[in-house]
């Protein structure tokens, strides 16, 4: 049998730790990931001098969900 946490993998995200599941991903994917998600938040928190992590989190999967949209867009042009 499988040990479920052997594919679990734990990453930093703006100030708090995360356990996660790597999704088929290797440890290595996961936390660079983790690192783009919490460079993002860091430089909305900056950038809007906001210190809500959920508002900044919230503003950052905007971010991060308008460049996916727009590569999508480019990608089909």
């Amino acid at each position: 049998m499988k040990n479920v946490f052997s594919d679990r993998v734990r990453v930093q995200i703006f100030g708090r730790e995360y356990e996660m599941g790597s999704g088929g991903l290797t440890p290595l994917e996961v936390q660079s990931l983790a690192t783009f998600v919490d460079e993002r938040m860091r430089d909305i928190a900056r950038e809007f001098s906001i210190v809500d992590t959920q508002k900044v989190a919230v503003l950052a999967s905007i971010n991060i969900a308008l460049d996916y949209l727009q590569l999508q867009e480019k990608g089909q042009n």
